[in-house]
């Protein structure tokens, strides 16, 4: 699952022996300790997530509790502070806005093709 808030990005897996665990992963130095602060956090330089912790799920979701009840803003843009952050996030957003608008225009020409009918059939 990957998390965007106002000031951290982060990927989080199942850890693979521990179902009472999670992987929390970071690209961005400090981002991990921002929401879960106290983590003991490892760097591996060969990872696509530079950043990584093992964090119980029940801290998790309480983190995630809590991220919700900050949201006091209409458009998560709006209150992303870090410049450089903002611009990777709005990349992300313009992204999956194509794909959006790329599924749209899919399911508009299977709309198309079937109203489209063979008259040599009749």
């Amino acid at each position: 699952m990957w998390i965007f808030t106002r000031d951290a990005f982060l990927s989080v897996a199942q850890h693979p022996e521990d179902p009472r665990l999670v992987v929390v992963h970071a690209s961005i130095e400090g981002d991990i300790e921002k929401v879960f602060p106290g983590s003991e956090v490892g760097e591996r330089m060969d990872r696509d997530h530079r950043y990584s912790a093992t964090v119980p799920i029940d801290r998790v979701m309480q983190a995630m509790l809590n991220e919700c009840k900050r949201i006091n803003y209409p458009e998560l843009h709006y209150a992303v502070e870090d410049l450089p952050r903002w611009q990777a996030y709005i990349t992300v957003w313009v992204t999956m806005y194509e794909e959006q608008q790329r599924r749209q225009e899919v399911a508009a020409d299977k709309l198309e093709k079937r109203r489209v009918f063979d008259l040599d059939a009749m």
